[in-house]
């Protein structure tokens, strides 16, 4: 079920997402005793958690490919996605998963396009952004590598939104699993010259004064906390380069990271956290078989005890990667947990149309 943690009186509201009416009903719940040191507000679900919405339509758009944002590696790349009615529209920022270790996701890849769909079809800019890995390269990149081409890419967006008619004045950056990292260091808006930055292969850092700040961030089963190998899986993924979570996690600190203590937690989001971390949303599976649900709920834990407006949704029966799949049957599908794909959706545009009106 859903983890409600502020008690809240049943009502309706009507948001808009870009354009798209959505409904939303919330429910009751119990104080989870998680409170914000300046307030008396319980900011664990700041913004409405969404049970259903219109089902996003099939979007026109233009895409640019191959667009270089740093002399890092070959990965280093964005592909930016546009509506073909329109300009000005705001810019989604997508960093896909893969365990740090996964060959490109950035283009004309169906389960990247599955993800950014329903954000293209209300009416935003969607740049899907690549990263150096930490395998599978002539020269594997450990972190901060990853780290350093994201900020860089949020750099080279900004400094490149008049090219693409886009506006990054509510920016939003969104990441699952590894990327979901990646989207929570950008969350935390931490300063250039913290050794997060690539003074060297990044035009856009422009002796320090590039913007890599963003306004608000969606994680989906994020691994918020490498700082440790107890949530983390030994069961065996195929398809990439590591065998399992804890190998991939090992791969790109460079080590175990209970041997590296200092660098696991400067590049842990939940160690980062502080009063002005922007508005997050985390969906996470409730039987996560890769990284332990305990990792987004101690996040947000923890997250709420700054005063961080964010939001949780725990979403019942679905494991890791459940936002892969083929958006356009999340409301047609049946079972016992089909409602629950459609409901990570919707209160992510619930989410996204709030925070891009600066709400």
């Amino acid at each position: 079920m859903e983890k409600w943690s502020r008690n809240k009186t049943v009502h309706a509201l009507r948001f808009f997402a870009a354009g798209m009416a959505l409904s939303t009903t919330s429910a009751c719940g119990s104080n989870s005793g998680v409170t914000s040191p300046s307030s008396t507000r319980d900011y664990t679900n700041y913004y409405s958690i969404m049970s259903s919405c219109a089902a996003p339509g099939t979007p026109s758009y233009a895409v640019a490919a191959n667009a270089q944002y740093s002399t890092a590696s070959t990965n280093d790349y964005a592909a930016v996605y546009t509506p073909t009615s329109g300009m000005n529209w705001p810019l989604l920022v997508w960093i896909h998963g893969g365990g740090w270790g996964n060959t490109s996701l950035l283009y004309n890849n169906s389960y990247t396009l599955n993800e950014i769909t329903p954000f293209l079809s209300q009416g935003y800019a969607v740049a899907s952004v690549d990263y150096r890995m930490s395998a599978g390269l002539s020269n594997p990149s450990i972190l901060p590598a990853q780290i350093q081409d994201v900020r860089c890419s949020i750099m080279w967006l900004r400094a490149n939104a008049a090219t693409y008619h886009y506006s990054t004045t509510n920016l939003v950056v969104m990441g699952e699993s590894a990327g979901g990292q990646l989207a929570g260091m950008l969350a935390m808006n931490l300063a250039n010259g913290l050794g997060f930055d690539d003074t060297v292969n990044c035009s856009s850092w422009a002796g320090g004064a590039g913007n890599a700040t963003v306004h608000s961030a969606v994680l989906w089963y994020p691994a918020a906390d490498v700082r440790s190998t107890s949530l983390l899986s030994t069961t065996p993924i195929s398809g990439l380069s590591c065998s399992n979570p804890r190998t991939c996690v090992n791969a790109v600190l460079g080590a175990v990271p209970e041997s590296i203590p200092a660098l696991a937690s400067s590049v842990s989001p939940i160690a980062r956290l502080s009063a002005s971390t922007v508005p997050i949303l985390v969906n996470t599976g409730s039987v996560d078989s890769l990284l332990s649900p305990d990792i987004s709920r101690n996040f947000v834990s923890t997250a709420a005890g700054f005063g961080s407006r964010i939001t949780y949704v725990e979403l019942t029966g679905l494991d890791h990667g459940f936002f892969g799949g083929d958006y356009s049957n999340y409301w047609n599908m049946s079972g016992p947990n089909a409602s629950q794909y459609a409901k990570s959706v919707c209160t992510a545009l619930n989410f996204i149309s709030k925070t891009s009106q600066g709400l």
